[in-house]
C-alpha cells in the first residue's frame, strides 16, 4: 500500500518529496543506523521486492586466495533534486546506499562508493564484489531493480553530488558500464545459493583511490525502482555491501 501511495504521489507531484526520503514498499522495524553502527535490533527493514523469471547459474571458476580485502572509505548519496547540495542528514552519512528511479520527470538518487588506500602489487587486479544484505537489512522494489556500476576518476574525499554523477553529465554514448547487479528476488536467491552470496561486478587494475558510481539502469514507469541498505564492514556483523579483492582472477577472498 505504501508503495502505491508513493508511486501516485511522485507522479502527481514530482518535486514534492524531500529529505529525509520516504521508503517505498517496506516495513520499518528497527532503529536507524549511523555511520557503520548497527542498532541492537536484528531487523531493520522487511524486503518485499519483485520476482523475476528463473535464471541458470553456471559454476564460478575457483582460484587461489586473494591477497587483500578492502572496504569502502565512504558512500555518498547523489540526489538529482539537490544537484550541488550535500548537507542534509542522508547526504552526510557515509555508510548508506540508496538508488531510486521512476520517470524522467521525477527525481533520481544514486550512490558513489569510494575506496581509499588500496595497496596491491602491480601484477594483481582489483575485483569489485557485492555481498547481498539479508532480507531484514535491505529494501528493494520495482519492476527492474537493476544497478549499473560506473568506474570514475575522483580524488579521495572530493565533493560528491548529482553534478558529479557521470550518467548525468556524460553522453550515454560515452558511458562505459563497469558491471551490473540484478536485485530481483530470484537473482538474489540464486546468488546466495550458488555463489556464496556475492555478485562479481567487475575487475580491473588497482589504484590507490578507486571510485564507483552506482545507479538504477532503467525507469520504473508506473512503479518506483528502488534499493536501499546500510553498507557494513568488520568488526560489525553481518558484513554486507561492497568490497574489493586484490589478487589473481577468480581469487577467493573474505
Amino acid at each position: 500500500m505504501l508503495h502505491r501511495i508513493l508511486t501516485t504521489f511522485v507522479l502527481l507531484v514530482p518535486n514534492a518529496l524531500a529529505a529525509p526520503y520516504s521508503y517505498p514498499n517496506e516495513t520499518f522495524t528497527g532503529e536507524t543506523t549511523q555511520n557503520g553502527t548497527l542498532p541492537n535490533s536484528t531487523s531493520l527493514y522487511t524486503a518485499t521486492g519483485p520476482t523475476a523469471t528463473a535464471t541458470t547459474f553456471p559454476p564460478r571458476p575457483s582460484g587461489p586466495p586473494c591477497l587483500n580485502t578492502f572496504y569502502p572509505s565512504e558512500l555518498r548519496i547523489l540526489n538529482s533534486r539537490y544537484a550541488l547540495y550535500n548537507q542534509t542528514e542522508l547526504h552526510t552519512r557515509t555508510n548508506m546506499f540508496m538508488a531510486l528511479r521512476q520517470r524522467e520527470d521525477t527525481f533520481q538518487v544514486a550512490t558513489q562508493v569510494q575506496f581509499n588506500d588500496v595497496v596491491a602489487p602491480n601484477w594483481t587486479g582489483c575485483h569489485l564484489k557485492f555481498d547481498i544484505p539479508g532480507d531484514s537489512f535491505q529494501t528493494y522494489s520495482g519492476p527492474q531493480p537493476i544497478l549499473y556500476v560506473y568506474q570514475v576518476t575522483r580524488e579521495a574525499g572530493s565533493v560528491a553530488n548529482w553534478d558529479t554523477y557521470e550518467p548525468a553529465i556524460v553522453s550515454a554514448n560515452d558511458l562505459v558500464v563497469y558491471g551490473t547487479v540484478d536485485g530481483a528476488s530470484v537473482q538474489q536467491k540464486g546468488i546466495t545459493e550458488h555463489y556464496q552470496g556475492y555478485y562479481d561486478i567487475g575487475s580491473g587494475p588497482c589504484n590507490q583511490t578507486m571510485t564507483f558510481q552506482v545507479g538504477l539502469a532503467f525507469d520504473g514507469g508506473d512503479e518506483v525502482n528502488y534499493w536501499q541498505f546500510i553498507d557494513t564492514q568488520p568488526p560489525l556483523s553481518p558484513v554486507h555491501g561492497f568490497k574489493l579483492w586484490s589478487g589473481d582472477n577468480w581469487c577467493i577472498g573474505q
